[in-house]
């Protein structure tokens, strides 16, 4: 398998307020990002819905510039990053520096994308259907 953005125990609990940044913040679950099995990023609690809405904004604008993810929960920038290199999309973070993924064209990445996001609006259209509907927004981008 390629890159892939993988989350397990979804929480919507500790949604601070029904807002969309409560939203963002307060869906969680633990995130794997792994390219062939090399972990790249593994985090047992990590705000995946506020992942999923940057990842969905970033994959609609043009032209396409190096993504670094910008949480609300986190000091550091670049938790998860994705990087143009020579002509192709690398995936890394800041906590896991020595690590990256494969160079991939952006079709690639992109699925790779939309697959975590698509995953993410399915479960969350059966447990927390406002935030789903929020989602929604951000996976009809891609």
């Amino acid at each position: 398998m390629i890159v892939e953005f993988k989350f397990f125990d979804l929480s919507t609990t500790q949604i601070p307020e029904r807002s969309e940044v409560g939203y963002l913040i307060g869906v969680e679950a633990s995130l794997v990002i792994s390219d062939h099995g090399l972990v790249i990023l593994n985090e047992p609690t990590f705000p995946v819905l506020e992942l999923a809405w940057s990842l969905g904004h970033w994959t609609a604008s043009s032209p396409l510039h190096d993504f670094e993810f910008e949480s609300l929960d986190y000091e550091e920038i670049g938790v998860v990053s994705i990087k143009s290199h020579n002509n192709k999309w690398v995936v890394s973070s800041c906590f896991n520096p020595t690590v990256s993924s494969a160079p991939y064209e952006r079709e690639v990445i992109f699925t790779s994308i939309a697959n975590f996001i698509g995953r993410l609006y399915h479960e969350l259209k059966q447990t927390e259907s406002d935030a789903a509907t929020m989602l929604e927004s951000a996976f009809k981008l891609l």
